[in-house]
């Protein structure tokens, strides 16, 4: 019926992420210290909701591969998307600084199609 529609979307959603992170957390056991598979983690996370989560593990990374432009750019965007726009600033300033391509890097219209852009070269994991 349409009024359970909703409620049954948003739990298939959740479903989806909770097997995504259950999958990335097996890969991450499997090949542990692996940027990108944090990155995709972190950006899972933020999508489930899970902020606290996304933000430990964007700390994470830009603690173990802090000369990883990918990692800032990232958390720059993410707290974009929060309208947390003077504390993404400096974090876009650091990716740019570490060879951040110009294109990936002018996020004010919208940070999620640039975090997909700068996921692309991950995305092959899902399909």
């Amino acid at each position: 019926d349409l009024h359970s529609f909703p409620t049954r979307r948003s739990s298939d959603l959740a479903r989806r992420m909770s097997a995504a992170l259950e999958l990335l957390d097996q890969a991450l056991r499997s090949v542990p210290n692996n940027p990108r598979l944090s990155l995709l983690r972190a950006i899972v996370l933020e999508l489930a909701g899970d902020r606290a989560g996304s933000d430990r593990e964007l700390r994470n990374i830009e603690t173990l591969w802090p000369e990883w432009y990918k990692g800032w750019l990232a958390n720059a965007l993410i707290l974009e998307s929060r309208n947390q726009h003077e504390q993404a600033e400096p974090l876009r300033e650091a990716a740019v600084a570490l060879g951040a391509p110009a294109s990936l890097t002018g996020i004010g219209n919208n940070p999620r199609h640039a975090l997909q852009a700068l996921n692309d070269d991950i995305a092959v994991l899902f399909h």
